[in-house]
């Protein structure tokens, strides 16, 4: 058999020179707003400094947070972004697009001066050692019911005070309804019956604010809504997005950090995030709404200011004219990657990208909040991506559909014999399988695979045992004649010659890690780029058995 892969990399050197690159954590301009699967931005652009030059067009048709194109720009290229997602799109222009950072914090001490008493006034109690009023930063609800405050007291100079909840605290707190919420509010989200990210269908707002919170953030974003000039809007409305999952009831309280490795440092109760898609838990946090939108605004605004100091005054278009004419340099276009009929064929220099590996994250499902205060509909039918949710029909069949009509879209786009560099991972055996037929039945041949370590693990990656540590980075060379292959001729590799490569795998890591126990990712980051470069099909779950088989063996 000959396969459709030629790696031309030494694997040994492939190695290194990965290990080398340790993954960037997300702050400043990447710490600007939550979104899922962010890539490490300094392999993000060691990729892009690698397979493309300076004035090239870089494409990234699932472009997410924006990381892609931020990288792109920064060294020199052109960039086109592309999501389904309005929210990822509006994050990307509000990092990438020129703004008056002057006129941002003449707005925000406005907003200090005009909205910050009127939340204030919703969250007074008196102070238990002085008397006079102090201001609610964090109130603990167990069960329905506020058990304990954390309060800020201005004559005492007290930043955190802490007491429990009194009958006046309690009495004073049920005063406020949902029906006396002043200003607008999304009483409808667009959920789904999933249990994998805890969402129902009959869920409304209410179910995720406090009425003291749903209140505070209707006076907010009133005020944002009122801001005349749409990009500073747009800004605005970005920091209050992201602070709205620390303004709702999902914010669960931290006991015990470090109970998962073992080592348990701090009993004492911490403010945790939203973490695990809609779970309320029973006790969780009421934070004040200033709080969340100030914290909120002090990062955005410190994220903007460093995009600013290195993308200079980038022009953003919608039209792929403007980008070869040099009237801009970023294009971001909020549409399906299985459509990219506005970018001519051969046209682009080289493609990053992370498509949605199977069921792993529902991205539009995950929006709905931020959405339905945006005022914003999301197209639920065109995402490419395997939902629990069973209303959506949305299964394997229709994701292989959609994926390979994406991939056949990148294939015609790309210029002949450039390069795209595709990130995935999953566990599931059809979903690997298929991402691997797709990809070379598009047209591509595979000349290098390589680990890609998270820049941050989530809770669930922090605590799941046996999970990956590491998403796998496909770069293929578009080939002249894009005719389909048999991938691998898809003959599954059977367990025994498997164990070889794992065996040789953990051998060779016997010999040069440091670490006292090696780990499943370890000899995976190590057995899947061989058995790509031998022309190999493999089923995931073989290998990640196998090597469980193994790893239990040598501890015995």
């Amino acid at each position: 058999m000959a396969p459709y892969v030629q790696l031309t990399l030494d694997l040994e050197k492939q190695a290194q020179y990965i290990e080398n690159l340790k993954p960037s954590t997300y702050k400043g301009i990447y710490a600007m707003h939550k979104y899922w699967s962010k890539k490490p931005p300094n392999i993000v652009a060691f990729f892009i400094e690698k397979y493309s030059q300076r004035g090239d067009v870089v494409l990234d048709p699932f472009s997410g947070y924006g990381v892609t194109g931020i990288e792109a720009l920064k060294l020199g290229r052109k960039t086109i972004l592309i999501d389904l997602n309005p929210i990822a799109t509006l994050i990307s222009k509000v990092i990438i697009e020129p703004l008056n950072l002057k006129r941002i914090e003449s707005i925000f001490k406005n907003f200090q001066e005009k909205v910050k008493p009127q939340i204030d006034e919703l969250y007074k109690i008196h102070c238990p050692y002085c008397g006079n009023r102090a201001v609610v930063t964090h109130c603990i609800h167990r069960n329905g019911t506020i058990e304990k405050i954390w309060f800020e007291c201005p004559n005492c100079k007290l930043k955190k005070g802490e007491k429990i909840a009194s009958e006046e605290d309690l009495k004073a707190y049920s005063k406020l309804s949902y029906e006396d919420v002043p200003f607008w509010y999304p009483e409808r989200i667009e959920l789904f019956d999933n249990s994998r990210i805890n969402s129902r269908a009959d869920m409304s707002i209410k179910d995720f604010f406090t009425p003291r919170n749903l209140y505070a953030a209707s006076i907010l974003y009133k005020e944002i809504e009122n801001i005349s000039e749409s990009s500073i809007r747009d800004f605005f409305k970005v920091v209050f997005t992201g602070a709205l999952p620390q303004m709702s009831n999902m914010v669960f309280v931290v006991k015990n950090r470090g109970k998962f490795n073992g080592k348990i440092h701090n009993s004492k109760e911490e403010v945790g995030s939203w973490v695990i898609g809609y779970w309320i838990p029973s006790e969780h946090f009421e934070i004040n709404v200033w709080r969340c939108f100030e914290n909120r605004y002090k990062k955005v605004a410190k994220g903007k200011k460093e995009a600013l100091g290195v993308l200079g005054d980038v022009k953003i278009t919608k039209f792929y004219n403007d980008i070869v004419l040099g009237k801009a340099e970023a294009l971001i276009s909020t549409t399906t990657a299985t459509d990219l009929s506005f970018i001519p064929d051969d046209s682009v220099d080289y493609i990053f990208t992370d498509p949605p590996h199977g069921d792993r994250i529902p991205y539009l499902e995950l929006s709905a909040l931020w959405a339905s205060w945006l005022r914003i509909d999301l197209d639920f039918d065109k995402e490419i991506v395997v939902s629990d949710a069973k209303v959506r029909k949305k299964g394997i069949k229709d994701y292989i559909e959609l994926l390979y009509k994406s991939f056949k879209e990148m294939h015609r786009v790309l210029k002949t014999g450039k390069f795209i560099s595709v990130v995935f991972n999953n566990l599931d055996d059809e979903t690997w399988l298929s991402f691997l037929d797709i990809l070379m039945s598009s047209g591509f041949e595979i000349v290098e695979v390589s680990p890609m370590y998270y820049s941050a693990g989530s809770v669930v990656q922090d605590t799941r045992k046996g999970g990956l540590m590491s998403d796998f980075v496909f770069t293929c060379r578009k080939r002249e004649k894009p005719t389909k292959p048999f991938v691998f001729n898809l003959v599954i590799e059977n367990k025994d010659n498997i164990h070889l490569y794992i065996v040789e795998a953990y051998g060779k890591l016997q010999n040069n890690t440091k670490s006292p126990k090696i780990k499943i990712y370890q000899i995976l980051n190590d057995v899947i780029p061989r058995l790509v470069k031998d022309g190999k099909a493999f089923k995931i779950s073989d290998i990640v058995n196998t090597t469980k088989e193994i790893l239990s063996e040598a501890e015995k």
